[in-house]
């Protein structure tokens, strides 16, 4: 349990407003959760625990390799992470189980009021291995841990992380977290489901927050945000981290090795991040919809 992090609540007593000193920087004031009325709360909730349909279990169980052409295929191990437990899977290319990482949610936290086998606890949503065999797991919506080769939990973070990860050069991860809130400038009444590109160093420790709002609404294409109508609900619905590898900056020098390419399946926007700047460098729409997984692809 060393190194787990459990969700806690915590209780501050703000100064009276005589004893406030002034902070360097921009600062706003946050509504807590009390002073939002009980249909907030409950639709803050909701937000909070939105999830995805966990697939499915099929009636044939074992090796499901059918066809295996060795010289048409790129051929190497595979890890792949489904819908049938948390746990995730190395094979070789006939199907055979070469190792398995595993870990039940409420053994990772076992105070999360999340019930079992509720939305997000019952598998991985996202995996990543690393060289030493060490994994890196999302529980949709929950939160991301480190497990080494042995399945053994390194640490554990209570983020909501969702979605993807990806790691920057330096060997940090960069993983999708969120919060729900009422934001009184987008919408007084109904609160929204903010994204942030969080930064986490090798020992799980946050290093780094950007708003993805506030990246968007900082930059040149803050006019993509649309505000016809008082945002509400899953807003941007962020669904990709992709950090740029070497020699895309010849294709945009926006593309430079590093940033973040993500995505937005509510806007139907794709969109890169600079994480020094806080600030969305290039933007883009085009002739798709509601898109996921967005990559950059040498050679196409």
């Amino acid at each position: 349990e060393l190194g787990v992090e459990h969700p806690q609540e915590a209780v501050v007593t703000a100064p009276k407003r005589s004893e406030r000193k002034p902070r360097e920087g921009k600062w706003r004031r946050v509504r807590s959760f009390d002073e939002l009325n009980a249909e907030q709360q409950t639709e803050i909730e909701a937000l909070e625990a939105l999830g995805y349909l966990s697939g499915s279990v099929s009636r044939e169980r074992g090796k499901t390799i059918t066809v295996y052409r060795e010289a048409d295929a790129y051929n190497g191990l595979n890890l792949y992470a489904s819908g049938h437990a948390a746990e995730a899977k190395l094979i070789n290319m006939k199907g055979e189980e070469l190792h398995t990482w595993r870990a039940k949610f409420h053994d990772v936290w076992p105070e999360h009021k999340a019930r079992p086998g509720s939305s997000g606890t019952h598998h991985f949503r996202r995996v990543r291995a690393l060289d030493n065999g060490d994994l890196i797991a999302i529980f949709e919506g929950k939160g991301i841990l480190r497990l080494d080769r042995k399945s053994t939990v390194m640490w554990a973070k209570a983020n909501r992380a969702h979605h993807d990860m990806d790691l920057l050069p330096n060997g940090d991860l960069v993983v999708l977290t969120r919060t729900a809130s009422v934001i009184p400038r987008l919408n007084n009444n109904k609160p929204i489901l903010e994204d942030f590109l969080v930064v986490l160093g090798s020992d799980g420790a946050e290093k780094k927050r950007v708003s993805v709002l506030e990246a968007l609404e900082q930059s040149e294409f803050s006019t993509l945000w649309n505000r016809a109508k008082p945002p509400k609900g899953d807003v941007f619905h962020t669904n990709t981290v992709h950090v740029i590898p070497e020699g895309f900056e010849e294709v945009h020098e926006a593309f430079t090795a590093g940033r973040v390419l993500s995505s937005s399946r509510s806007l139907s926007l794709i969109f890169v991040v600079d994480l020094q700047l806080g600030e969305v460098v290039w933007a883009y729409r085009g002739d798709f919809r509601k898109q996921h997984d967005p990559r950059l692809v040498s050679g196409a």
